[in-house]
């Protein structure tokens, strides 16, 4: 069974990766980076509160 601090380790790792995906394609789509940036920080923090409501109690 995997360690509270893998899976901790692995959940920053995998939303760090999804942000800079989101930071990556809104530049493209936009050619602006201080958009993306604002996009990309938007997502990181919604998909951060969306995950603490979604998941289970105990």
């Amino acid at each position: 069974m995997e360690s509270r601090k893998i899976s901790l380790i692995k959940g920053i790792t995998w939303r760090a990766i999804g942000t800079l995906d989101t930071i990556f394609l809104s530049w493209l789509f936009t050619g602006d980076v201080t958009k993306a940036l604002k996009i990309g920080g938007i997502e990181l923090f919604t998909k951060i509160i969306l995950f603490n409501f979604m998941k289970e109690p105990g």
